[in-house]
């Protein structure tokens, strides 16, 4: 900003101004995380409108504007904002079922047919490993955070009803 005095003695002003136009609306993408408890969310990216940004250099004459000069003009893309939309259970409930099932041994293998934490069946393991992505080939093999996921993803899917004594113990049922 400057200000002078012209030959006419008039008090003269340029400043630099800033507007910003925003466009459109926000666009939000939901992603399934089994890592929040169901009906809660946390946002990934914040997201923004798409938006242009102009600097306008302005001059005032004795307080009244007179004329008005563009110095720059950007334009910034929008950008979409990314929800995480809890569908698991909250991790303290699963490790209160872990410990009924298990006394919460990760590693457990009774000998019963039932593995893990959670005692998931070997058919019930294949089926929620595949559709989580969890690599290992059995539940007493995977790691405590895996077995974790699967047990939300399990849970998102059919219920507590997947472990009815405990569940029942619980209060979950």
């Amino acid at each position: 900003m400057s200000t002078s005095t012209n030959a006419q003695g008039q008090s003269v002003k340029v400043v630099k101004e800033t507007t910003t136009k925003e466009t459109g609306k926000i666009k939000i993408k939901y992603v399934k995380n089994y890592d929040l408890a169901k009906g809660e969310s946390k946002v990934k990216t914040k997201g923004n409108l798409a938006y242009t940004q102009t600097v306008n250099e302005v001059t005032y004459v004795n307080g009244v504007k007179t004329t008005t000069k563009k110095v720059s003009s950007k334009k910034v893309k929008a950008k979409t904002r990314v929800v995480y939309k809890g569908v698991g259970a909250k991790t303290s409930t699963l490790m209160k079922l872990a410990k009924c099932e298990s006394g919460a041994k990760w590693k457990t293998n009774t000998g019963n047919g039932y593995y893990g934490a959670f005692q998931f069946s070997q058919s019930t393991w294949k089926w929620v490993a595949k559709a989580t992505g969890i690599k290992a080939k059995s539940a007493n093999k995977a790691s405590k955070a895996d077995q974790i996921k699967a047990a939300r993803y399990l849970q998102s899917k059919y219920g507590w009803s997947q472990w009815p004594s405990c569940s029942r113990k619980l209060g979950l049922l």
